[in-house]
């Protein structure tokens, strides 16, 4: 469901020009580990088949490694609170084109035991790792009417 294709396709069929684009990837981790998470933006397409196959866009600019602490745990081994990040890209002129052929996002993860001493953690079904991808997009925009 990401919608920064459409949004920026909006944008440059438009007479005008994009002052300012971001994309931000927040992270909220509910485990008790320690967490790398990479995130590749990817085009979706369907095969024959009508398995989703996912295609990595080619633009190192959009690649993003984020460190994520292990999310708080009490004395009796309860998950208490969990731990945000985010992550920010400033989207440059040339980096255009290839948003515009994003509909999904790849995330590889490295999970680590957080240093320190734990006797046991419980965990629950709703701990776990989550994240959310959105755009901010900035432009000029005036119309002219004639007379």
């Amino acid at each position: 469901g990401i919608d920064i294709v459409e949004d920026i396709t909006d944008y440059q069929n438009g007479d005008f020009k994009l002052d300012q684009a971001e994309i931000f990837i927040e992270f909220e981790n509910g485990l008790p580990l320690d967490a790398e998470v990479t995130a590749y933006f990817c085009q979706a397409d369907t095969a024959a088949n009508g398995d989703v196959v996912l295609t990595r866009i080619n633009n190192r600019k959009l690649d993003q490694k984020i460190k994520i602490s292990a999310a708080k745990v009490n004395d009796l081994g309860d998950v208490v609170k969990s731990t945000p990040s985010k992550s920010k890209i400033t989207l440059s002129d040339d980096m255009i084109e290839d948003i515009k052929k994003i509909n999904a996002v790849d995330f590889t993860y490295k999970i680590k035991v957080p240093s320190g001493n734990v006797n046991g953690v419980f965990l629950k079904n709703t701990n776990g790792l989550a994240a959310k991808v959105y755009a901010h997009l900035k432009a000029n925009i005036s119309k002219t009417e004639e007379k």
